[in-house]
């Protein structure tokens, strides 16, 4: 067997390492650039259309009537030809029809045969207020500075969009990148397969529609008409003034907040893992239903519970508020505060972290009734708590005393905690014990907790002399 020479082989080795560290070096040889600034004048009132293939593109207004259009590329390539051929491919084109400029920097070839290339590039526009705006960007950013105009359509496939002005209709799509607004909107929409849908609205803004697929929205101000979808991301809503709000999240919480109610409001929030938190001005007069299958409802909001507690129903009469709210794990908080203060958009991450203060931990629903079993001197002997409210439970026990001859009763109430620690949740409270000899024994203060969701134990205190304090410890049974 023949052995290649020791020369050929290192030779080769030294290529091959070369090419692995460097290959922009020993590949892309060649580098070149474009540069054009043009002039143009369309009907005022008229509309630009860019399609690029991988430029960013910025927009800015101009006080006078002319548009102004900056277009930079740069390329490498393996040879000048190469090279050549790419300037040649997206060389700019730009065509006037009256009212409308259009720019195409893009091309419908395969350039595969060029072999490996990079291109990058900007277009930047300068227009007039009130020229309708079209951007097309395969893999660009699409940013708009202080735009006055009536309709918006920025659309890009893997890029973030910005948006700061006063538009009539801002309609945005990425696959990939965040979409941010800050301004005045009538008419918004919002799409992103992979990104964050983030606006602050200076005025209400009349309908809302945003779409994410992983990834959070966000907005700061009064919406008339919205809907928001996330499948894997939050939903935060701020600064709320009534309108018809539906929001639904697969996995991800929902939180909204309204400052004031100034006409009718409907709220429809959805979830199938996270949690709801709604916080309305106190004065509101609110009718609907919440439900939850594994999680707690808390609300400070008249209405009743459920059979099973995992459901509430608001019935305020002459409500200027619907709320039909629902998720399958997770908790729900309805909930009056006074008037939030509109947050500005640098400060929202403050805002929310006050509105995340009445975040609750996602637990079991708390039962209507509950049948506790233990032993008293060797006697199996029950106990009833009876829900009624919030986290708040009557409490009575009979017990027998055989060496007393006598029948004891204890009537009280107890609070349970609204958190779990480590599969235990506590509870306490007092009442008042009675026996058939004596009447009124004596008060008695209680401490209790839950081990797991079939244990209990408890420690009754006498509020009497000479009494010492017992335990019980049994069964729990939820109804």
């Amino acid at each position: 067997m023949r052995h290649l020479p020791f020369r050929i082989f290192s030779g080769a080795l030294w290529v091959f390492l070369f090419v692995l560290i460097c290959p922009q070096g020993a590949i892309l040889a060649a580098t070149d650039s474009y540069y054009t600034k043009e002039s143009f004048s369309i009907t005022p009132g008229g509309s630009v259309v860019v399609e690029a293939a991988f430029h960013d593109v910025e927009v800015k207004i101009t006080s006078g009537p002319s548009i102004e259009v900056e277009v930079k590329m740069e390329f490498t390539a393996a040879s000048r030809r190469n090279v050549q051929r790419l300037i040649d491919e997206y060389n700019p084109v730009f065509t006037v029809d009256h009212g409308l400029l259009h720019i195409r920097s893009a091309t419908d070839k395969s350039l595969n045969f060029l072999g490996s290339y990079h291109c990058a590039g900007s277009i930047k526009l300068t227009v007039p207020s009130a020229t309708n705006l079209e951007i097309k960007t395969a893999s660009g950013t699409c940013s708009f500075h202080d735009v006055d105009t009536e309709t918006v359509v920025a659309t890009t496939a893997s890029g973030d969009i910005s948006f700061r002005g006063t538009v009539q209709n801002l309609n945005t799509h990425t696959a990939s990148g965040d979409i941010s607004l800050r301004g005045t909107v009538e008419n918004f929409t919002a799409h992103t397969a992979s990104g964050e849908i983030r606006a602050e609205f200076a005025r209400p803004a009349v309908s809302v529609e945003a779409h994410s697929n992983s990834g959070g929205i966000r907005m700061n101000g009064p919406v008339k008409k919205g809907n928001f979808n996330c499948i894997a991301g939050d939903i935060k809503l701020l600064g709320l003034r009534g309108g018809t709000i539906n929001a639904s999240t697969v996995s991800g919480d929902f939180s909204a907040s309204w400052e004031s109610i100034f006409e009718p409001t409907f709220l429809s929030a959805k979830s199938v893992s996270g949690s709801l938190r709604l916080y309305f001005p106190k004065d509101a007069r609110i009718a609907g239903e919440i439900n939850t299958s594994a999680g707690r409802i808390r609300t400070n909001f008249p209405g009743s519970f459920g059979n099973k507690g995992n459901s509430f129903f608001l019935q305020e009469s002459e409500a200027n508020v619907e709320v039909f709210a629902s998720t399958v794990s997770g908790s729900v908080a309805l909930l009056a505060q006074g008037d939030l203060a509109f947050a500005p958009y640098e400060t929202m991450e403050e805002v929310e972290t006050l509105v995340d203060e009445f975040k609750l931990h996602p637990h079991d629903p708390a039962p209507v009734a509950i049948l506790n079993l233990y032993s008293y001197e060797k006697m199996l002997t029950p106990g009833l708590k009876f829900r009624l409210g919030d986290g708040l439970y009557a409490t009575g026990n009979i017990e027998y005393s055989y060496r007393e001859r006598d029948l004891n009763l204890q009537l009280g109430a107890v609070y349970s905690f609204p958190y779990d620690f480590c599969l235990l949740s506590f509870y306490g409270g007092g009442g008042v014990q009675f026996s058939t000899k004596k009447g009124i024994q004596y008060p008695y203060i209680l401490i209790g907790a839950n081990y797991f969701s079939f244990l209990f134990s408890e420690l009754v205190y006498p509020w009497a002399i000479d009494t010492p304090p017992r335990s019980r410890f049994g069964l729990k049974i939820n109804f």
